[in-house]
Parts: structure tokens; C-alpha cells; sequence
């Protein structure tokens, strides 16, 4: 999702749908990092509370998801991610 590039209708501009996408790969980034890093770094020692951020974190990004999943934008960035243009 995060190599896959957000492309703008307009990018001074962007809709709602546009902002909320970014914002929903912006945490995305996050996620995967945490995710590197629980199966990377096998000295850290995992806090309850970064544990619980990280599920919370998963918990909200499903719940972008699903509000976004039926935009235009928000398909057209899911298909790039497999090579395909609009």
C-alpha cells in the first residue's frame, strides 16, 4: 500500500476521500514498521501499552478501510498497487 503512489485529481485540492486515503497510508507506514520491527529486532522487549497502540492502530486502519474501500481513489490506489492505471 505505501509503495504504490496516491495519485491527486488535483493535488492543491484534494477531496476528502483524497485526504483520508493519505492519512490512511501515513498509518499504514506505522503499522508495517511495527510490524519490521516485532519480527526484525528480536531484543526488544514489547510494552502492554505499544502493544495495545499497535492493535488499536490495526483496529482503526480496518475501520478506514471499510469507509473508504467503495471511493474511486481508494480503488484506483488498491489496483495500482498489482501495475494497473486509469
Amino acid at each position: 500500500m505505501t509503495q504504490a503512489p496516491l495519485e491527486y485529481g488535483d493535488k492543491k485540492k484534494p477531496t476528502q476521500a483524497e485526504k483520508e486515503l493519505k492519512a490512511l497510508i501515513d498509518k499504514f507506514k506505522q503499522l508495517q514498521n511495527d510490524r519490521y520491527e516485532a519480527d526484525y529486532n528480536v531484543g526488544k522487549i514489547w510494552t502492554r501499552i505499544e502493544v495495545k497502540r499497535t492493535l488499536d492502530l490495526a483496529d482503526e486502519l480496518f475501520a478506514m478501510w471499510r469507509k473508504l474501500r467503495k471511493e474511486k481513489v481508494a480503488e484506483y490506489h488498491l489496483m495500482s498497487m498489482f501495475g494497473a492505471r486509469h
